[in-house]
């Protein structure tokens, strides 16, 4: 009787003939894998600094001492630190 598609009998030939191709290619198994290591931990890299780029600027142009509130709509929206700015509903 043949094999069912996805039946747990064809998955275990599926895994053994991929471990085999692994044992019979060490070197290429060896450098796809540190190829992706690296591609990895590059993709890591440039997330950190951007992210830590963006709050090095945002803390440049917003001083650590105030606060600033836009109001919108009669409701507060933070922005910064300790002042208020409250703008009057327009009529």
């Amino acid at each position: 009787m043949q094999a069912l598609r996805g039946t747990p009998t064809e998955w275990g030939e599926t895994w053994q003939l991929a471990l085999q191709a692994l044992r019979a290619n060490k070197v290429r198994a060896m450098l796809t894998m540190l190829g992706v290591v690296i591609g990895s931990a590059c993709i890591v890299l440039v997330v950190t600094v951007a992210l830590a780029g963006k709050r090095y600027v945002i803390g440049l142009s917003l001083p650590k001492t105030s606060f600033v509130r836009v109001w919108l709509n009669d409701e507060a929206l933070p922005i910064a630190r300790s002042h208020w700015i409250r703008r009057e509903p327009v009529r």
